[in-house]
């Protein structure tokens, strides 16, 4: 199977990118981004490396990945797995948190996988609204 991975820029939503993706045979070796991450799956299991330890994220589970955190990604088994993305500037981000919090806040956490089964179900549908 082929890889197919898709990008999206909501105009309403400057400094957020929508990332959709297929991997079926595709490892991610170890890498970062330059902004947060947050994923969900659609379908399928990935297995995430980060901060020494190895996370499965499925179905009701929510992987956030911050600037410079370093991790990998392969799918678990034998099946493909889908990944839905929301790539967030820091600029973005720092902006949301302030207006959430009512005042300027310093974000400082590591990578997390969240066990979250009402919110993902609400993320997968809020992506697939955005794009």
């Amino acid at each position: 199977m082929q890889q197919q991975v898709r990008y999206y820029r909501p105009a309403a939503m400057p400094g957020l990118v929508l990332g959709e993706a297929r991997f079926s045979d595709f490892s991610f070796a170890p890498h970062y981004h330059l902004d947060y991450h947050i994923g969900v799956i659609a379908g399928g299991v990935q297995r995430q490396r980060f901060g020494g330890r190895s996370e499965l994220l499925g179905a009701g589970r929510i992987s956030v990945m911050p600037p410079g955190e370093v991790h990998t990604g392969c799918r678990e088994g034998e099946n493909a797995y889908t990944l839905r993305t929301f790539r967030i500037r820091p600029e973005l981000m720092h902006s949301l948190a302030q207006e959430i919090a009512g005042k300027p806040v310093e974000l400082a956490f590591g990578g997390a996988m969240l066990m979250a089964p009402q919110l993902s179900p609400f993320l997968l549908a809020l992506h697939q609204h955005s794009t």
